[in-house]
């Protein structure tokens, strides 16, 4: 049922019913998982969604604050209980927690390019962000509320802060091509992994799981811009 609703809406293109985008960014955290893993993956082989599927919804939902609020909020989740869940030593959580980060953040930008001349699309994005008007749909996110998600509310805060902060600084709505912008959401992921993986963080400086990390949301970056929203 969730791929037919992907499939469909994705062919929608701009023409994405916007009352739909809320529902379906709820839709996403409830397979999280399956997300997280087609917006870190490699090619389609090892994607268990159409990549270019999910460009494109999750570009759609980037269209509205609150829809993409909430996408980001339960992907957060996954991303965290993904390295909570990992054995130790692993880099792979990490490295897909960056892919992730990079694969959505094209995905926002593609999405707010369409509405780049819309007064009101950027009058609702100038607006202030309320955590609360999107934290009620977290009862029906995977994995809330149990050990596995150890860490989020850190890493939550940490993303909130950045994106009041590029609302303020009147950059809602733009391509920071540094990724200044999600650097402290990635510190804060980075120190994560490190923390669940203390063998790990014994043998090397925080700036090496950082530099991993950066690296792999600009290989994210680059991945959704070749998918373009077209194909798997």
């Amino acid at each position: 049922m969730f791929e037919n609703a992907l499939k469909h809406l994705s062919a929608e293109g701009n023409d994405f019913p916007a009352s739909l985008r809320t529902p379906m960014a709820v839709a996403m955290g409830n397979h999280g998982d399956e997300v997280h893993a087609a917006a870190s993956s490699h090619n389609a082989g090892e994607s268990p969604l159409d990549r270019g599927q999910v460009l494109e919804v999750a570009k759609q939902i980037s269209r509205d604050q609150v829809a993409y609020g909430t996408l980001q909020d339960s992907i957060n989740r996954e991303i965290v209980h993904d390295i909570n869940v990992g054995k130790e030593g692993d880099e792979e959580p990490l490295r897909r927690a960056g892919r992730t980060v990079g694969f959505l953040e094209e995905a926002r930008y593609q999405g707010l390019k369409v509405d780049t001349d819309d007064a009101k699309s950027k009058a609702t994005w100038e607006a202030k962000w309320d955590y609360h008007t999107w934290g009620g749909v977290l009862n029906f996110i995977p994995h809330a509320g149990d050990a596995a998600q150890r860490g989020v509310d850190v890493i939550t805060a940490k993303w909130l802060e950045e994106e009041v902060a590029r609302i303020d600084s009147g950059q809602a709505r733009d391509n920071l091509a540094t990724g200044t912008d999600r650097e402290g959401r990635l510190k804060e992921l980075a120190e994560h992994w490190c923390d669940e993986n203390p063998q790990v963080k014994q043998r090397e400086t925080p700036w090496t799981s950082v530099e991993r990390i950066d690296d792999a949301a600009n290989n994210g970056n680059a991945a959704a811009r070749r998918l373009g929203g077209k194909g798997s």
